[in-house]
């Protein structure tokens, strides 16, 4: 392989003639170096360390949970590999942006459309148990609600007040002559009576959320984290078993509200293990393994009252979740926790996904981290010990 050379305006210029001169992407790049076991790398460490142990490296990750500084191929399983990207095409998620309904429809609708028009996908709505009504008509004036994902969040709602949001919707979408089986979409809500009447009027809607903790509390290990939502999630197996209806419909309208922390491996593996965990669950209820629909938030301990903080930390933590492999996304802008967000720090908080997306082409490589042998062990550990616990509570 040569370069060719040539002048520009007095200014030497290289430039290699990629037609004639393309690599061979079959050639084994690494032919010309000796290979290096793990003891070899071990002796280097050694030396490296200079009678320190190594176990000073090691680092815990969770309760009884440890990681080396490093993991060899000698070292790596490929379970995590093909369970997890076996069941998807693609690494595609949704770009959400929560909004207030607290602020009023018009307020909404203006953020909303702004939202729309510069590349959200899947905009959240989050009602207060405040709201005494709701007028879909102006909140969504000029929307097109077969072309979005509306994620809709009533858990603060009373039961009542949850089912006029509802209903009204409903009708709103009758008066559009739209057809509601074609609707995508997810509402969380602590009602019952809620979460039937969406089953039976929004058919592809996503109804039964399974909400993380470290949302609005305290960030818990990784371990106990996905205990608490894979027990959750297993109560209403169990109750739906119990009410004879049908499992296979009602777990696939099941999903996962997880928050997102600033341990950048951590949060990676901990998706990752949570599929493969979930797929194991469901098929010990009988039912066909699938890759379980995560909706990500930034934990609110992450969140500093510091704005410059923050944006620095969603960078990770959305990178996080992307390679993790989740559903939906949102990243809250960076005084969101102390102040009312400004135009530019939802701009800010949007465009980071899109540069996950439209520059770094995360959505188009099916499970981003595979292969990693540090990352792959780290999913395995957290994936055994939580299937561990699981069994000893069961």
């Amino acid at each position: 392989m040569r370069f060719l050379k040539r002048k520009k305006n007095g200014i030497l210029i290289f430039g290699l003639p990629l037609t004639k001169y393309a690599i061979d992407m079959s050639t084994n790049l690494f032919s010309d170096f000796d290979p290096a076991s793990k003891n070899d790398w071990l002796e280097r460490v050694a030396k490296e360390l200079k009678g320190r142990p190594m176990e000073e490296l090691h680092w815990a990750i969770d309760q009884g949970i440890e990681m080396p500084p490093f993991v060899h191929r000698e070292d790596a399983s490929t379970a995590g590999q093909s369970a997890i990207g076996a069941r998807r095409r693609n690494n595609d998620w949704h770009i959400g942006e929560q909004f207030e309904a607290v602020e009023g429809e018009k307020a909404v609708n203006t953020l909303l459309i702004t939202a729309l028009q510069k590349g959200v996908e899947a905009p959240l709505i989050r009602f207060a148990s405040a709201l005494s009504d709701w007028d879909w008509s102006v909140a969504l004036h000029g929307v097109m609600p077969q072309m979005i994902f509306l994620n809709l969040d009533l858990r603060d709602m009373p039961k009542e007040a949850a089912s006029n949001v509802l209903e009204g919707f409903v009708q709103w979408l009758a008066t559009l002559q739209v057809d509601k089986a074609s609707l995508k979409g997810a509402i969380a809500t602590s009602s019952t009576e809620v979460s039937t009447l969406a089953f039976q009027q929004l058919p592809a809607f996503d109804l039964y959320a399974v909400v993380e903790s470290s949302l609005s509390e305290e960030a818990q290990g990784p371990v106990a984290a996905m205990v608490e939502l894979l027990e959750a999630a297993m109560s209403l197996l169990d109750e739906w078993t119990v009410q004879g209806v049908d499992l296979a419909a009602h777990s696939s309208k099941l999903y996962f509200k997880i928050g997102i922390g600033t341990s950048y491996f951590v949060e990676i593996a901990k998706i990752r293990a949570f599929h493969l965990l979930w797929a194991n669950v469901l098929s010990a209820y009988g039912l066909t393994p699938t890759h379980a629909t995560v909706e990500a938030h930034l934990s609110d301990a992450s969140q500093t009252e510091e704005k410059h903080d923050n944006m620095i930390r969603a960078t990770t933590q959305a990178l996080s979740a992307a390679i993790g492999g989740i559903s939906r996304l949102y990243i809250a802008p960076a005084n969101a926790s102390f102040e009312t967000p400004t135009a530019f720090t939802r701009r800010v908080a949007r465009n980071l996904q899109h540069v996950l997306k439209m520059e770094s082409f995360l959505d188009r490589v099916v499970d981003p981290a595979a292969g990693s042998y540090y990352i792959e062990q780290m999913t395995q550990k957290l994936a055994r010990a939580v299937w561990e616990r699981l069994g000893e509570s069961r």
